[in-house]
C-alpha cells in the first residue's frame, strides 16, 4: 500500500524537525504523548504523521491543533482539532472555512462542520507513585498568564486570588511554582497585559514595592516535572482556565488525582457531572477564599483519606479511560482514516 503523508501543526512547536518523539525537548511532562500515540496509531494504516514540513512531500491531509491562521495556501484537506477555548487561544474565536472537518470537546459547537467530539486527553502516559508523607500542604503550579480579554468566566484570576490569599495569610502552607511571577498578574488582551505589567513595574520602581503588591505572588521558579511537587502535596489548586464551556476539561484535575493529591477544583458543568464529586474539593461550594482554605486546614484525616481511596477506585474501575491519550489517539486516527478514504 502507498504511504500517505500527513502534516501536524501545533502552536509553539517549530516545523524545522520532527518533534513527535518521547525525548523531544517540547515533551515536557509528556504533553506531546497524545500526538506521539496518534502517529503510532496512524502508522497501522500506512499513514506517516509528522510536524516536520518538507517541500518535496505531497501531503494528503493537514491536521491543525487549534486554528493556525485565517488563510491556507495548501490545496489539501484540513482537519481542525479544536482543543482550547477562544478565551484562552484567541485565534479559535474565528474558524476559517478551509477546515473541512472539526473535532472538539465542545457539545455546543455552532459551526457547520462534521462534528466528532472527544475529551481533552490526559497528558500523561504513566501513573506517578503515591507518596504517603506529604511535605507540602497545597501547591499552585501555573505560569503568569491570563485570558485573551475580559471575561466573566475567567478562572485564571480566581486561582490567582486563592494563591495570593494563602501566600499572604499562611505562607508556610503553600508552594508556588511557575514562570513570569516577577511581573504582576494583569488581565485583558495581550497588548493591555504587556503595557499593564510595564506600567506597574515602573510605578513600583518610583513609588516603592508596596504599591500594587496585591498583583504579585512569589514563585519558586519553574519545574522540570510538576509531578515532583504534585506527589508530595496534600492538596492541589486545580482550577480550569475558564468556565461556562460545557464539557471542557483539561489535565489539571487528573494530574492531581494520579499523583495522590486531592484537587481543589473549579471547572465546568458537564465536567462536574462526568467526574464524581467525591474525588475533589468543589470550590463552588465556598463563598470566598477564606472559607475554602479554612475547610482544607480543618479537614479531618478520615475525610482526607476517603478522597484518596475514591480516587484510587476511580482508576481501578477504569472510569478515566475516556480521558486518556490512547482514547484520543484511537478516536482521532479513525476519524482521519475515514476522511482519507
Amino acid at each position: 500500500m502507498v504511504e500517505k503523508f500527513l502534516l501536524l501543526r501545533i502552536p509553539g512547536i517549530p516545523d524545522t524537525e520532527d518533534f513527535l518523539r518521547q525525548d523531544s525537548r517540547f515533551n515536557i511532562d509528556n504533553r506531546l504523548i497524545p500526538y506521539i500515540l496518534l502517529a503510532d496509531y496512524l502508522k497501522k494504516f500506512d499513514c506517516i504523521l509528522s510536524n516536520h514540513y518538507l517541500k518535496e512531500v505531497n501531503y494528503s491531509l493537514i491536521l491543525d491543533v487549534n486554528v493556525q491562521s485565517k488563510f491556507s495556501f495548501y490545496n489539501v484537506k484540513h482537519i481542525l482539532l479544536l482543543v482550547e477555548t477562544s478565551e484562552v487561544y484567541h485565534k479559535n474565536s474565528f474558524i476559517p472555512d478551509y477546515y473541512q472537518s472539526i473535532l472538539t470537546w465542545s457539545i455546543n459547537n455552532k459551526n457547520n462542520f462534521v462534528f466528532a467530539p472527544f475529551p481533552v486527553p490526559l497528558l500523561i502516559n504513566s501513573f506517578p507513585k503515591y507518596v504517603d508523607k506529604k511535605s507540602i500542604f497545597i501547591n499552585f503550579i501555573y505560569n503568569n498568564k491570563s485570558l485573551c480579554g475580559f471575561f466573566e468566566n475567567d478562572y485564571y484570576s480566581k486561582r490567582f486570588q486563592l494563591a495570593y490569599y494563602i501566600q499572604n495569610n499562611f505562607p508556610d502552607k503553600i508552594a508556588i511554582y511557575g514562570s513570569g511571577w516577577h511581573l504582576p498578574f494583569v488581565r485583558g488582551p495581550k497588548l493591555i497585559r504587556i503595557f499593564g505589567k510595564i506600567t506597574i513595574k515602573a510605578l513600583r520602581y518610583v513609588f516603592g514595592s508596596r504599591i500594587f503588591r496585591n498583583r504579585f505572588i512569589r514563585s519558586n521558579g519553574s519545574l522540570e516535572s510538576k509531578y515532583d511537587v504534585l506527589t508530595v502535596s496534600k492538596f492541589t489548586i486545580a482550577y480550569e482556565n475558564c468556565g461556562d464551556n460545557a464539557n471542557y476539561v483539561t489535565e489539571k484535575i487528573f494530574d492531581a488525582l494520579l499523583s495522590g493529591s486531592v484537587p481543589v477544583y473549579l471547572g465546568n458543568k458537564v465536567t462536574f457531572s462526568s467526574i464524581p464529586l467525591d474525588l475533589y474539593v468543589d470550590a463552588r461550594m465556598f463563598a470566598n477564599e477564606e472559607d475554602l482554605f479554612d475547610s482544607l486546614l480543618n479537614m479531618p484525616d478520615l475525610k482526607y483519606k476517603q478522597y484518596l481511596e475514591k480516587a484510587k477506585q476511580f482508576f481501578l474501575d477504569k472510569k478515566h479511560i475516556p480521558y486518556t491519550a490512547n482514547t484520543f489517539a484511537d478516536k482521532v486516527s479513525k476519524f482521519v482514516i475515514k476522511n482519507l478514504s
